[in-house]
């Protein structure tokens, strides 16, 4: 049976570019964005690197694709809200079976509780920027 898309990938690709590059410019302001060296650079473009994707490229414990808790989700949550600017704060996580319940408080103190689906922090940080982004955005 074919994957279905869910979540950020369900989204329009216009949809998708204009949140990633609102994140990437927070994350630049911030500091936190990713600079890349001329090893890095080199070893991923290298004919057979590990795919292409620098995480692979000398993986770390804390990479996109370790496993997480739920403190590691609550700091991506967090981390989200202030790369995105949402207009909302983390009241609590709960780990479900392969799921993440995430409460959280808008802007006019309204409580909304989602799910987000994801074994690895880059599955869950998709899952909460597209969420976040409706229940949040502006």
């Amino acid at each position: 049976m074919a994957k279905l898309d869910r979540g950020f990938a369900l989204m329009e690709r216009d949809k998708q570019r204009s949140i990633a590059s609102k994140g990437g410019k927070a994350a630049h302001q911030k500091g936190t964005a990713h600079q890349w060296t001329t090893e890095e650079a080199r070893a991923t473009a290298r004919p057979g690197a590990a795919g292409g994707r620098a995480a692979d490229v000398g993986a770390k414990v804390n990479s996109p694709q370790t496993p997480i808790d739920v403190r590691r989700v609550e700091r991506i949550v967090r981390e989200v809200i202030m790369d995105f600017g949402f207009a909302c704060t983390l009241t609590e996580v709960h780990s479900l079976e392969g799921r993440w319940r995430i409460t959280v408080r808008n802007g006019s103190g309204r409580v909304i509780t989602f799910e987000a689906a994801g074994s690895t922090a880059a599955h869950v940080r998709d899952w909460v920027i597209a969420l976040l982004d409706q229940y949040c955005g502006d």
